[in-house]
């Protein structure tokens, strides 16, 4: 075979094989989506009309009251955004709480007083409030008229994570007119209305 016979093959296969490498450069990399699993819920007895909401607690004794108060309201604006369900803000724990167990007569107190179905509470087990920023959640919502737990959830987040950090900026693009700076990798405050985004969405759709 002459050289101009053979060099006619081998300048289309290096063609090919230069186009092939640079489909493969092209190929972005995706970043798989962010899903809380650590979720569970039953569906409730009768409808979730009116639930009564506590204030943020805490198993963690560090996190200051001015940062618990902050992030309550992070947590009651987002929630106000998610659910069918009226909800009823109440500004204190009571003694008994659920932390130290429920009794009968006090479930049947937030049934009379306030015409409630249910009760919703959520506890941080984990707070950095500087970069990288973290946050553990345990919620769940309780059905009074039966003491069961209709919906419970516990998750971790972190800012460092790259699954969270995608999300929190699609988060910041869809909710604020801020681009340039990075809220959900510096802002305690937008990280927790971040965090509690995911964690209402988790909500059965029969609440919500």
């Amino acid at each position: 075979m002459s050289y101009k016979q053979f060099a006619g093959p081998l300048f289309l296969v290096l063609l090919l094989s230069g186009c092939m490498k640079e489909k493969k450069r092209q190929i972005p990399f995706i970043i798989p989506d962010y899903a809380v699993t650590n979720v569970t819920h039953q569906s409730p007895r009768k409808p979730v009309m009116r639930v009564v909401v506590f204030p943020l607690t805490s198993w963690d004794e560090s996190i200051a009251t001015t940062d618990l108060q902050a992030l309550t309201q992070c947590f009651r604006e987002r929630l106000l955004t998610k659910t069918c369900f009226e909800c009823i803000f109440v500004n204190e724990w009571p003694e008994e709480n659920c932390l130290t167990g429920l009794s009968q007569a006090f479930l049947e107190k937030w049934r009379k007083d306030y015409d409630a179905d249910g009760l919703l509470w959520v506890g941080l087990t984990h707070y950095a409030p500087y970069v990288p920023l973290k946050l553990g959640v345990r919620a769940q919502l309780l059905e009074i008229s039966t003491a069961r737990i209709l919906w419970m959830v516990e998750e971790l987040f972190d800012s460092q994570d790259d699954r969270v950090e995608r999300h929190v900026k699609d988060f910041q693009t869809q909710n604020t007119f801020e681009t340039l700076n990075n809220l959900g990798q510096l802002s305690p405050r937008f990280f927790g209305t971040y965090v509690a985004d995911k964690i209402w969405s988790t909500l059965p759709r029969a609440f919500r």
